[in-house]
């Protein structure tokens, strides 16, 4: 049996791990460029919003899935400006209550401010990182593999 047509996918394999390690690169210096350029300041929990999820069930129908909740939070630049964030992720459970003090990274010169904590922070670097490694070794060892085990005919 004839294994050519099938020796393309490992090759695939490897380039999407390699695709993935440059965007987890990417996003960390992007990342890494934030976070020196940002101050640190507290927050304070003011309110928490309630982001109502859908699904579909196995017969097709919209049925209400479980709630997550997202932290809407005030802080107070040094410049004295208050300002608020409410991140982009929610969760369930709620990860701050209402009262409760928050780390922000804000950044003066883009005036974007994140929660300072890993999963908003560094997540996306380490999965795309963690997958393209992943793919990357797997695909490598699967063609060195293939190269080992060829027929002597191929090898010619």
């Amino acid at each position: 049996m004839n294994n050519n047509k099938f020796s393309i996918f490992p090759w695939i394999i490897a380039i999407l791990g390699i695709i993935s390690l440059g965007s987890g690169a990417i996003k960390t210096k992007m990342d890494i460029r934030f976070f020196i350029n940002t101050i640190q300041v507290e927050g304070t929990v003011i309110d928490i919003i309630t982001v109502i999820n859908y699904k579909r069930n196995q017969i097709g129908n919209t049925v209400r899935a479980q709630d997550t909740y997202k932290p809407v939070i005030q802080f107070k630049l040094p410049s004295g400006k208050t300002l608020t964030h409410t991140p982009d992720i929610s969760s369930n459970p709620v990860s701050y209550n209402k009262g409760e003090k928050a780390p922000i990274l804000y950044d003066p010169n883009t005036g974007r401010p994140e929660i300072y904590r890993f999963m908003s922070l560094w997540l996306s670097d380490s999965i795309l990182i963690i997958l393209g490694l992943l793919l990357f070794i797997l695909s490598t060892i699967s063609i060195v593999y293939s190269f080992i085990n060829r027929n002597p005919s191929e090898k010619q």
